[in-house]
């Protein structure tokens, strides 16, 4: 497990690499609590494809990052790591799955610290350009990665429920 003490924080969190496979029951009652704040649908269930998550870990694609605080978790980045479907010859790319912090730990560095991490991590593993989806009620992660860390608005996604 790739791991570094975080110095910025008061919280002496610890940001590091981890497998699904070693946090996923501890992971599952955040994911709760990422959708029961950000969901588009709270109608629709819940319900990882868990299977989809450890095929993409076993291949190599899944990149997780995890925070924890006194060894608790309480907050996770995921990406997948590959060639752009655009952009074959090209290095690999990081496009975010999912990314969220508990309410309780922002604002206090962690987050930053979190993504000059995964920043740092995803470089070494040879990624060109980290692409992250944000929901517009994500204000938090728009601000810190815009507003701090250098990122770019560069597209609006939109949707519509079919129901």
């Amino acid at each position: 497990m790739l791991k570094r003490n975080l110095e910025v924080n008061p919280f002496a969190a610890v940001v590091a690499v981890e497998r699904l496979s070693d946090l996923r029951a501890e992971a599952e009652p955040l994911l709760v609590e990422h959708w029961k704040e950000l969901a588009t649908y709270p109608d629709f269930p819940l319900e990882p494809d868990w299977a989809f998550y450890e095929k993409m870990e076993q291949v190599g694609i899944t990149r997780i990052y995890t925070v924890r605080v006194k060894g608790a978790l309480v907050g996770y980045a995921v990406f997948l790591v590959r060639k752009h479907d655009h952009y074959a010859t090209s290095p690999a790319w990081a496009m975010n799955d999912i990314i969220w912090l508990h309410p309780d730990f922002r604002n206090w560095g962690v987050g930053t610290d979190l993504a000059a991490f995964w920043e740092k991590d995803l470089y070494a593993q040879g990624v060109s350009v980290v692409h992250i989806e944000a929901k517009i009620a994500h204000q938090a992660l728009i601000a810190l990665l815009v507003g701090k860390r250098g990122y770019s608005l560069i597209s609006s996604g939109m949707e519509k429920r079919l129901d």
